[in-house]
């Protein structure tokens, strides 16, 4: 199961690494027919691609529920999806104003070498950021699930598990932060965004909200066109989570208790 679980991490390395050396080999090949917008789309579905094998391998080498692929309970699972949603949105947007207080951002447009999507027609923007919820994939659930395999064969105590804990979270959103650096000193908003996935993920143990979320964030963000579409499903959503806090009452009136 180690090696399963460490061969899935091989392939979210490689998912990676992978779509750079495809897109220099398709410009020597078709250097006139796929721009930079084509590479920017190979790269990142053979990124999501890469990583849905990484996930299939290590939910084999455990279980699908191990790495977050639980079914049933649909209303829970959107309420996750709720969390997730409004959780990163609200850290995204109060810390990217407050820096502004702070901070000069970097002017990406100038700086960046990767080609911005939203600067791009709908449906790249559709893909790319449907791509961008593999990260929960390689920056969340697979190195959670290491962690745990490792902990499984260690006698540490409960004190020393739990301060490693709060030292794999912290790493955890210094690997999301890293391959956001392009953003400059915005991208400890990343980080910090990264912190709520994976205490979120830590509690709930689903994957596929917060990948649903991640992908609802960006597009609320960055595609205003979507921005009503987005809010409906955010509001049923949390709609979904505010009842399930609604105690039930059985025949005689009397709350039985949380749903």
């Amino acid at each position: 199961m180690t090696a399963c679980a460490i061969a899935a991490w091989e392939l979210c390395t490689w998912a990676n690494v992978l779509p750079d050396y495809l897109a220099d080999a398709l410009d020597k090949l078709l250097p006139a027919t796929i721009d930079a917008d084509g590479f920017d789309m190979v790269e990142r579905l053979i990124f999501l691609g890469l990583s849905g094998l990484a996930l299939a391998c290590a939910a084999t080498a455990t279980s699908a529920r191990e790495v977050g692929l639980r079914t049933g309970d649909w209303s829970r699972q959107l309420s996750v999806t709720a969390y997730g949603f409004w959780g990163m949105l609200l850290t995204n947007l109060a810390l990217t104003y407050a820096a502004t207080w702070w901070i000069t951002p970097t002017d990406t447009d100038a700086t960046q070498t990767v080609p911005d999507p939203s600067a791009g027609p709908l449906w790249w923007q559709a893909v790319a950021y449907t791509a961008a919820a593999a990260e929960e994939i390689v920056a969340i659930a697979i190195p959670v699930l290491l962690m745990r395999t490792v902990a499984e064969h260690r006698a540490w105590s409960p004190k020393t598990r739990q301060v490693l804990g709060w030292c794999g979270v912290a790493a955890l959103a210094a690997i999301r932060a890293s391959y956001h650096l392009w953003l400059g000193p915005l991208a400890a908003v990343v980080a910090v965004v990264a912190v709520v996935e994976v205490m979120l993920y830590r509690r709930f143990g689903y994957l596929i909200p917060l990948m649903v979320a991640h992908c609802m964030m960006d597009t609320a963000i960055n595609i205003p066109a979507a921005v009503p579409f987005v809010g409906v499903a955010a509001f049923g959503m949390t709609a979904v989570a505010l009842a399930r806090l609604v105690p039930e009452k059985n025949d005689a009136g009397v709350s039985g208790g949380t749903v």
